[in-house]
């Protein structure tokens, strides 16, 4: 904790952590400036343990995003953000995915990763099985060749997959999902990966029975999965 007078909010902070037991250190001038990774903190620090989930952890849920290879942390944030507040019940980086706890992720999260289970999966083969295998359905989103989202059978349980940013779902994994969703657009190529699943997180958490189905018949291209939508620049 950054040296200085604390304030009424500050004093409220320190006075919850001693109710939880939670030691406290004053840093002398200059520390915060040093170990910040934002150029204005807010001068308070912790030191906490991350939990990364197994996959079974996600056994028994409706509704699960899963991240291909995301490489933008604000990407990866937003993801967690929007999952939490759509209701979903967990969020899988699967591949080469970032760090979902790395500081930029956790500031895009607004907090969520402390919220949502957060599963990290080297092998993002192995993580659609289990998902499939433990009752869910794996839809990709695609940028192009999928079913619109708007009339797509998106009721739980159900895990939507989300492809880097730059190259999409790798054509390699088509036998790994269920079927493709697309999100019409009025203009351009392609969104941001972010968006799109926030878009698809809610849909899927709104959707019911009764509403208009059409089949999803596996991918409608196994070369829809691998074409890449409009690249976005990785960080």
């Amino acid at each position: 904790m950054a040296p200085g007078p604390l304030g009424p909010s500050g004093s409220a902070v320190v006075e919850e952590a001693a109710r939880h037991g939670v030691r406290l250190f004053p840093l002398a001038a200059g520390v915060a400036e040093r170990v910040a990774d934002t150029v204005t903190s807010q001068g308070l620090f912790a030191i906490v343990a991350t939990v990364a989930e197994p996959i079974e952890r996600l056994a028994g849920a409706r509704l699960v995003l899963v991240g291909l290879s995301l490489r933008d942390p604000g990407n990866a944030g937003t993801l967690v953000r929007s999952a939490a507040a759509a209701g979903a019940d967990g969020v899988v980086f699967a591949g080469t995915s970032v760090d979902p706890f790395n500081p930029k992720t956790v500031r895009a999260s607004a907090g969520a990763v402390f919220h949502l289970p957060l599963v990290v999966a080297p092998d993002p083969r192995e993580a659609l099985e289990a998902l499939r295998a433990g009752g869910m359905r794996c839809l990709a989103g695609l940028a192009h060749g999928g079913v619109d989202y708007r009339v797509a059978p998106l009721g739980g349980p159900l895990a939507l997959v989300l492809g880097n940013e730059a190259h999409g779902i790798d054509p390699s994994l088509a036998g790994c999902v269920d079927g493709g969703v697309t999100i019409p657009l009025a203009r351009g190529e392609s969104l941001n990966v972010a968006v799109a699943g926030s878009i698809l997180a809610f849909a899927a958490a709104g959707a019911s029975e009764s509403r208009s189905r059409v089949p999803v018949e596996g991918l409608a291209a196994e070369t829809a999965v691998g074409r890449p939508p409009e690249k976005e620049e990785e960080p």
